[in-house]
Parts: C-alpha cells; sequence; structure tokens
C-alpha cells in the first residue's frame, strides 16, 4: 500500500523536476541564441 502511494507520488514529482530543470535551459539558450544573433 504505501509502496504503491510513494509510486504515484515519485512520477509526478521526478516528471516536475526534470521540466524545472529543462526549462531554464532552453531559457537560457533562447537568450544566449538571441544575444549571439545580435553580435553579428
Amino acid at each position: 500500500m504505501i509502496k504503491k502511494c510513494e509510486k504515484i507520488f515519485t512520477a509526478p514529482v521526478g516528471s516536475a523536476i526534470s521540466e524545472l530543470v529543462q526549462r531554464p535551459q532552453k531559457i537560457l539558450h533562447d537568450h544566449s541564441l538571441e544575444i549571439f544573433n545580435k553580435m553579428q
């Protein structure tokens, strides 16, 4: 019972964490592209 709840809890948390990690990387990537385009 506890293991089942743990699995349900960790899945959304894991995807939320990966989303949180990916979002700043994308923002950073877009920002650096913008700077790169301005420099040219």
